[in-house]
């Protein structure tokens, strides 16, 4: 119950930190976009079904939100509105040499997501990736365009679940790695809730200018140590990964519980 109740909050925290910076982030995001002429075209309700489907894979995920277009990972040039040109040199990513093949897809997200990818290049799910092409890539997890981004426990159980425990699959059956990953996650998902716990008491304590220099630098050695995790889990190293969410979780709980005694002593 414990468990549950604490991913509840961490999603929950999340979600609030979300809503109260939408309205700055998509008006930087609308800027960004407004003269996106693959964005204005592929919005006609007009389109067929698939276009217009796959537009609004983009319209809901988290690339739009930030004010990336299509053009940053498909190619062509979104300043023209004639067709014919803003198309030249997209290939479709069923090409090996199209920069959305499932071998070209690290690099392409790199472009962005540099520490992330490098973690991801370090699995040995990126080398069979290479020399087989049987490896998963960016969007097995991601999906189409991180229209849907794996963040729950049961989600990593899932996708781990595709390769290394389905009924008649290539690999031999190992229950024990979708139930590592779905730890793992569950370990960052509260260590992400005990740091959101703590940076709100230490706003608070800043706020009533109380001396908390020790607990910033704490904290963000704290975010460092998070962060590491998060971008570690994707060298799918799982043991390590949950050790280093564990130890974040242990220490934002400290963090907390020191800035809850100056709190209450003012």
């Amino acid at each position: 119950m414990l468990r549950r109740l604490l991913v509840l909050s961490f999603c929950v925290a999340v979600a609030v930190t979300i809503v109260y910076d939408s309205h700055g982030a998509s008006q930087r995001a609308e800027a960004q976009l407004r003269n996106n002429q693959c964005v204005q075209c592929h919005a006609r309700a007009s389109m067929p079904s698939d276009i217009s489907g796959r537009y609004l894979d983009w319209h809901f995920s988290t690339h739009k939100a930030n004010g990336v277009g299509c053009d940053r990972c498909h190619g062509g040039d979104a300043t023209v509105a004639d067709a014919r040109s803003a198309h030249t040199g997209i290939i479709h990513s069923s090409r090996k040499e199209s920069r959305l093949s499932l071998e070209n897809l690290p690099e392409t997200c790199g472009a962005c997501h540099k520490a992330i990818v490098n973690s991801f290049v370090e699995s040995v799910h990126y080398q069979k990736l290479k020399t087989s092409g049987l490896g998963p890539s960016c969007n097995t997890c991601h999906t189409h365009m991180a229209s849907s981004v794996a963040t729950f426990p049961t989600d990593a159980a899932t996708y781990c679940t595709l390769c290394h425990n389905s009924i008649n699959g290539i690999l031999p059956q190992r229950p024990d790695i979708p139930a590592s990953a779905k730890k793992v996650m569950e370990s960052i998902g509260r260590a992400t809730y005990a740091v959101k716990l703590a940076q709100d008491l230490l706003k608070e304590a800043q706020d009533r200018t109380l001396d908390v220099a020790e607990q910033i630098e704490d904290m963000r050695l704290l975010q460092q140590l998070l962060q590491e995790a998060k971008v570690g889990w994707h060298s799918f190293t799982l043991e390590g990964t949950r050790v280093k969410a564990e130890k974040a979780f242990e220490e934002g709980l400290r963090i907390r519980d020191q800035l809850m005694k100056k709190l209450k002593r003012t």
